[in-house]
C-alpha cells in the first residue's frame, strides 16, 4: 500500500493506516502475517527517499526547523497496544525509545526491499544488523540486510 509521506509536513502513520497495509499485504501474498514475539516490525514512510530528493534548500530549512516536523507514528495508545500486545522487539520510532526504552531504527533505505517484497507478494523475511562501531559517537550507523 503506496501512500504519499512529505518529510516537511510532519504527516504521521495512523493506527487505521498501519492495520489497512497489514491488511492489504495478508491480500496480496494470500496468506495470513501474524507478528511473533521478538518480531521486528518495519513500516517504509518514505521519509528518507523525499528527504533525499528535496533540494539543498528545502534540506537546510528542515534542518533549521524548531520545533523539528517530521513523520513516524502517530502517538496513539492503540499502536502502543498492538506493538505490547504482539511483543515486538524493535521498532524505529524516537517516542519509543525516550519513553518506552524500545530498540529503534531510524532513516533505514527500504525502496529497494519494498520493491522485492512487492515483487515476491512477500513481506515476512529474516532481517540481520551489525552496528557499525564509532569511537565516542552517539549512535551507529545499520548494516542491515534481509533475507526472503
Amino acid at each position: 500500500m503506496e501512500r504519499v509521506m512529505i518529510p516537511r509536513r510532519g504527516v504521521g502513520v495512523t493506527y487505521e493506516g498501519l492495520m489497512e497495509c497489514l491488511a492489504e499485504q495478508e491480500r496480496l501474498s494470500g496468506h495470513s502475517i501474524e507478528l511473533q514475539k521478538g518480531d521486528i516490525l518495519l513500516i517504509r514512510s518514505g521519509y528518507t527517499k523525499r528527504y533525499l530528493e528535496s533540494s539543498d534548500k528545502d534540506q537546510r530549512g528542515m534542518a533549521h526547523r524548531y520545533p523539528p516536523v517530521a513523520c513516524g507514528i502517530n502517538q496513539d495508545i492503540r499502536i502502543l497496544w498492538f506493538l505490547w500486545d504482539k511483543q515486538v522487539a524493535v521498532f524505529y520510532h524516537k517516542v519509543l525509545l525516550a519513553g518506552w526504552g524500545c530498540s529503534i531504527e531510524e532513516l533505514l533505505w527500504l525502496e529497494d526491499l519494498a520493491r522485492e517484497c512487492a515483487k515476491q507478494k512477500r513481506w515476512s523475511f529474516f532481517i540481520v544488523s551489525v552496528p557499525l562501531h564509532v569511537p565516542g559517537g552517539v549512535a551507529s550507523p545499520a548494516n542491515m540486510t534481509a533475507i526472503l
